[in-house]
């Protein structure tokens, strides 16, 4: 029986491409819906450098 990562290596580089595009699509679909749930709740998003002026050394 192979495991993942060799079933994975199996895998030609388009297909690969191919499932690396739609888990990236999957993964923005899912913050999307968390931002939203979290909205709906109340919940305040945890500031990061990204979304506001924290510095990084702070995170």
């Amino acid at each position: 029986m192979l495991t993942k990562r060799e079933e994975l290596e199996q895998l030609n580089k388009e297909r690969l491409i191919d499932d690396y595009l739609l888990l990236e699509k999957r993964l923005e679909t899912l913050e999307r819906q968390m931002g939203e749930l979290k909205r709906a709740l109340g919940i305040k998003p945890v500031k990061t450098s990204k979304n506001s002026s924290v510095p990084p050394s702070q995170e």
